[in-house]
């Protein structure tokens, strides 16, 4: 009924005639008249066009990095999550893949910050380029990147795809009409559903597989496989564990000695160190010295065996 109707407040989105958009606010009060009779509204319009802009800008900076206008890993393991359950749908493989930037940190440190920065939107640009419209390319921290690929055909080569990437970022990348930077990048590969189930898991995995690609001499990828599971295994169950260990005595040395093949003489003693763990038992280097490498624990490693 018209007696009831009281104060009410909406929000248009309007076009003018050139097709631009802009937002208004309408406020609508009825008038009554001396027999509290509804006679007529009055409607007050605001252009709240700037509002709506800053509110855009808002949510788009709560989810994405402002410098490469990526979405940020940290709040998109739902957009991995649908591509994993359109390739479950559809009996694809959905890859995912850990693009690091080798020795980045140079750029920064001797041709400054804002160059970095030029660069870093030049390879998001690339690697959307590389991975096409379908897939999801986000910033994972620093000069890391994560690309989601869905509908992977089951007898694609993966580290062809993976690749790719690796050259795409190798093209010389002119930054101004005077600087020209040639980048290259570790690229580690983890492929849903065969690797992993969880975007938690494949994360890990692909970041595994970029270790892995670095230790290779850089500018290349690798693909999780079999061989990186028990590497995963190890850091996961003798990372934490490292720090303690070494307090507690567990690293002991085995000397073995050097022979002069021309007099059987012993020339030297070559240190070789073993992990004693009364949980693992007795670990040799291959098992131990990667996690040390991933975790820092290298440098305090080191200094033991010279002590």
């Amino acid at each position: 009924s018209l007696q009831n109707l009281t104060n009410c407040e909406v929000v248009l989105r309007n076009y003018r005639k050139d097709g631009g958009m802009f937002w208004n606010r309408l406020t609508l009060s009825p008038v009554l008249d001396a027999q509290d009779k509804v006679t007529h509204f009055i409607g007050i319009l605001n252009d709240v066009s700037a509002q709506k802009m800053i509110e855009a800008e808002r949510a788009f900076l709560a989810t994405h990095d402002p410098l490469t206008a990526l979405p940020r890993f940290a709040g998109s393991e739902a957009r991995i999550e649908v591509l994993m359950q359109q390739a479950r749908d559809h009996q694809r493989r959905m890859l995912l893949l850990f693009v690091d930037l080798d020795a980045f940190n140079t750029i920064n440190d001797t041709m400054g910050f804002a160059m970095g920065d030029a660069a870093l939107r030049q390879v998001a640009q690339r690697l959307r380029e590389v991975a096409g419209p379908s897939a999801q390319v986000m910033r994972y921290a620093g000069d890391e990147f994560l690309v989601a690929i869905g509908d992977v055909d089951p007898q694609a080569d993966l580290l062809q795809l993976a690749t790719a990437f690796c050259e795409a970022i190798a093209q010389p990348m002119p930054i101004s009409s005077v600087v020209t930077l040639y980048l290259t990048a570790s690229v580690g590969a983890s492929v849903f559903p065969e690797s992993g189930q969880t975007v938690l898991e494949l994360t890990r995995q692909a970041d595994i597989a970029t270790n892995r690609a670095k230790r290779n001499g850089r500018n290349g990828a690798y693909v999780f496989s079999n061989e990186l599971s028990e590497a995963l295994g190890d850091r996961l169950a003798l990372g934490s564990r490292m720090r303690d260990a070494l307090t507690r005595g567990e690293f002991l040395l085995h000397y073995q000695p050097q022979v002069d093949a021309q007099d059987g003489s012993v020339a030297g003693l070559e240190a070789l160190v073993r992990w004693d763990s009364p949980e693992f038992g007795l670990l040799p280097p291959r098992r131990f010295i990667p996690v040390a490498e991933d975790s820092g624990m290298i440098l305090h490693l080191g200094a033991f065996v010279l002590r």
